[in-house]
């Protein structure tokens, strides 16, 4: 058995499909790129405080790209450029820190140079609709295709619902047999709605609140430990109305002899 657990809610907006841009085949080349030398690091939270001022249409895309940039990227400006080559919409490491710092639509730049609907724009709209293309091409590179069954549907519509912007009650749980498809379609959903917008984890074994909070932790590229209080502050600075959090096999959470008092499911909550 196993429980999806949603403490968000997102505005379930479709992405940009911008032109038909032919996608690269996967290569090696990514692989020496992922291990350069990395910048500072920095949490999810952290770069999407930092576009809050970019019109809504292409503030979503950055936040996109900024959390291929930590999951797929491994926080190094060089394997943008380097993907952004392979797509033949080549940009240099600078416009991508520029972007996702949020420099665009300042006074940095000329006023009307990121016009809606101008040059600048549309290329960078178009380049991450690209990236999003390859980074499923990806995901899914090796694995055998994912039918979409009327399990899927099921679980898919119930998480949407409980996204949506208007919905009352932001958390729920799903359960059924085990084999019954569940875990597949979790990290399907997230596939379809990855880096930062959904994220999917499997609760610890002993149902600690701790082990939960390193895993989600982790997931947000949150670094700070030690105190407990300092931690929980980070992960709630993560977490806003564009974020989902999936918990595979959540039963896991629950501890025999505390009665109500459970740590994990009072903390989500």
């Amino acid at each position: 058995m196993s429980t999806h657990t949603t403490e968000t809610h997102a505005d379930d907006k479709p992405a940009a499909t911008g032109a038909q841009i032919a996608v690269a085949e996967p290569t090696e080349q990514l692989v020496p790129v992922e291990r350069a030398v990395k910048g500072a690091a920095m949490s999810l939270g952290d770069l999407d405080r930092a576009i809050a001022h970019y019109p809504e249409l292409i503030r979503a895309e950055v936040a996109w790209l900024q959390g291929f940039f930590l999951d797929h990227c491994k926080s190094n400006k060089s394997a943008l450029r380097v993907i952004s080559e392979q797509l033949k919409m080549e940009k240099s490491e600078q416009w991508f820190s520029n972007l996702m710092l949020g420099y665009n639509f300042t006074d940095r730049y000329a006023s009307g140079v990121w016009k809606q609907g101008g040059r600048a724009w549309s290329e960078c709209v178009e380049l991450i609709a690209a990236m999003r293309r390859y980074a499923l091409q990806i995901e899914q590179t090796g694995r055998l295709p994912f039918v979409r069954t009327p399990t899927y549907h099921c679980i898919s519509d119930f998480i949407t619902a409980r996204m949506a912007l208007a919905a009352v009650c932001k958390i729920g749980g799903i359960t059924g047999p085990t084999g019954g498809q569940k875990s597949a379609c979790y990290k399907n959903f997230r596939l379809l709605n990855n880096h930062g917008r959904v994220i999917h984890i499997e609760a610890p074994a002993d149902g600690r609140l701790t082990k939960l909070q390193a895993k989600i932790a982790t997931a947000y590229h949150v670094t700070k430990t030690g105190i407990r209080l300092r931690r929980e502050d980070e992960i709630r600075a993560q977490v806003n109305e564009t974020r989902c959090i999936i918990i595979d096999n959540a039963q896991e959470l629950y501890q025999q002899g505390k009665g109500s008092e459970q740590p994990a499911f009072n903390w989500l909550r």
